[in-house]
């Protein structure tokens, strides 16, 4: 069980690293061609060490505070009147101070995240946000597609080059559908790919859901250990055995799953006949694959985001929602497993490092299927909550491809998977790769 005191520390950890990547971030934007006298200044500032006030004391000059946002009342929506910065508890003792955001053109701000606000707070009660940093400023481009921490599928990161082509299925979970636990769908998907197999297959998780009918109600005969080996492992390893090429399965477990820890992070699972072409990461994960590097996180990330999320989008400027949802696990580097009260306001146990160094970032979600380019791009309050794909300064920051691929089952009915295609190349795996949703 987490212990508060294990909380809070980990909360001023993050805002201490966002005080220092604030300052990386204004840098940054002050060696860009075109800057302004304001960045510029700014700049100077970071050089010099940027001066961050306190939350909840009166502050009349412009300033920087950084902090995590909070809804007024516990528990409830956030609202346009409701947004409260809560500071840290090194600086700002944990004061909180309402957000006025009402000179902001655009946002994106959900309970839990993290940011930086540049403004003026003349009582220490109410801060006058003029910009509002949303994101870490992105990593330093990777030498090849091994980032630290991450780790390699074996028979793929050696065998093909950064350049190098690669083809790859993710499907996930449910792989029955609610009427019975023969799992059609994962079959029908397995005969479709026998005769062009791809080079590698990701299975998220659950395997065993909790929530099906058959598994909730306690109506199977064998054990959920029993089950998962017959019907995903065994199945698994007769298909590999029947394909012309070779390739490589990884699977990732799910809080959900009935047979395994419902613990986040999630250890690897325990495969009983584990074999070199059929591996379990654990869950959430980050693996190199040939030339791309990969995250993922096998639960639902992207639905409590959207419920949770207070957004306003300046006229004319792209509405992409589901871009914009996957951008806050860029940007804020975390994921958890409750919603959407405590959004990424776990310690390290909600850390998904690998997120803006990937190159596909999977997330696997109930809402509708979907392929987006996203910028692993710093965003302020004047853009929008993310970077759009075609904007500038997108264009010249390291872009994630994120994909959804649905779930295999959904109700009584096949449901979807991805299947993500990269051409050879020496471009960037972004402008090099093509995602497909098929439909079982």
């Amino acid at each position: 069980m987490e212990r508060l005191e294990d909380k809070v520390a980990a909360i001023n950890a993050r805002i201490s690293a966002w005080k220092k990547a604030l300052a990386a971030a204004l840098a940054a934007a002050a060696a860009q061609p075109g800057s302004t006298p304001d960045t510029a200044e700014a700049a100077a500032a970071a050089a010099d060490g940027l001066d961050i006030a306190p939350v909840g004391v009166p502050v009349q000059e412009e300033s920087y505070f950084v902090g995590r946002i909070v809804c007024e009342v516990e528990g409830g929506h956030l609202n346009d009147t409701a947004v409260v910065l809560e500071g840290d508890t090194a600086l700002s003792e944990g004061a909180r101070a309402a957000l006025d955001l009402s000179q902001l053109s655009s946002y994106r701000l959900f309970p839990g995240q993290v940011v930086a606000v540049k403004g003026v707070s003349p009582t220490g009660s109410r801060i006058l946000a003029q910009h509002i940093w949303t994101h870490l400023p992105p990593p330093r481009p990777r030498a090849s597609s091994t980032a630290a921490g991450a780790m390699e599928v074996d028979g793929l990161a050696g065998a093909l080059g950064s350049d190098a082509a690669l083809s790859a299925v993710v499907a996930a979970g449910p792989f029955c559908i609610a009427d019975d636990l023969a799992y059609d769908p994962l079959h029908e998907m397995l005969q479709e790919l026998k005769a062009s197999p791809p080079d590698m297959l990701v299975l998220l998780g659950p395997f065993v859901d909790v929530e099906q009918p058959l598994i909730a109600g306690g109506m199977i005969d064998v054990t959920f250990q029993q089950l998962f080996q017959t019907q995903v492992v065994e199945r698994l390893q007769a298909w590999q055995a029947a394909l012309p090429s070779p390739c490589q399965v990884v699977l990732l477990p799910a809080v959900r799953d009935a047979f395994h820890h419902p613990t986040f992070p999630q250890p690897a699972i325990d495969l009983q006949a584990q074999e070199q072409q059929l591996v379990s990461l654990q869950n959430p994960c980050s693996f190199a694959a040939g030339p791309a590097l990969l995250a993922a996180v096998t639960h639902d990330v992207l639905r409590p985001l959207s419920s949770a999320e207070l957004a306003r989008v300046a006229p004319g400027a792209p509405a992409d929602r589901l871009a914009a949802l996957a951008s806050h696990v860029i940007g804020q580097r975390r994921v958890a497993k409750d919603a959407p009260a405590v959004l990424f306001t776990c310690c390290t146990c909600d850390t998904l490092r690998q997120a803006a160094a990937a190159d596909l970032l999977l997330l696997p979600s109930d809402l509708a299927p979907f392929a987006k380019t996203v910028a692993a791009a710093p965003a302020t309050s004047t853009g929008g909550g993310y970077q759009p794909a075609a904007s500038p300064a997108a264009q010249s920051s390291p872009q994630v491809v994120v994909i959804n691929p649905g779930r295999l089952a959904k109700g009584s009915s096949g449901g979807t998977y991805a299947h993500i295609t990269v051409a050879a190349g020496s471009g960037s795996l972004a402008s090099r790769c093509r995602v497909d949703i098929v439909r079982v």
